[in-house]
């Protein structure tokens, strides 16, 4: 049933790596770690607080408050805007 499937999936993804699209997928073998810099500010509950003390780390998504999908994506906009001003800013301050 999935035989002439699993051949038109074999095929695609021949072509993939022939043209140089593959992407291997790194494994971890290490544990990963979920904390937070020291000299990064963030709340009571571990979230990262947007406070100039941060120096230069911006806190995105669901780093900086339990939030649905949407609003996490809005705030990791926000984010990259504001470290797009600061390189800006900086930039502009050392021309």
């Amino acid at each position: 049933m999935y035989g002439r499937f699993q051949e038109h999936l074999a095929v695609e993804l021949r072509e993939i790596r022939d043209r140089g699209l593959y992407k291997k997928e790194r494994i971890l073998t290490t544990p990963q770690g979920v904390e937070i810099p020291a000299e990064v500010m963030s709340d009571s509950s571990g979230f990262i607080m947007a406070d100039p003390a941060n120096a230069g780390i911006f806190g995105a998504g669901c780093a900086t408050n339990a939030l649905d999908v949407n609003r996490a994506v809005q705030s990791a906009t926000a984010a990259a805007l504001r470290a797009i001003q600061v390189v800006n800013k900086v930039a502009r301050a050392e021309a």
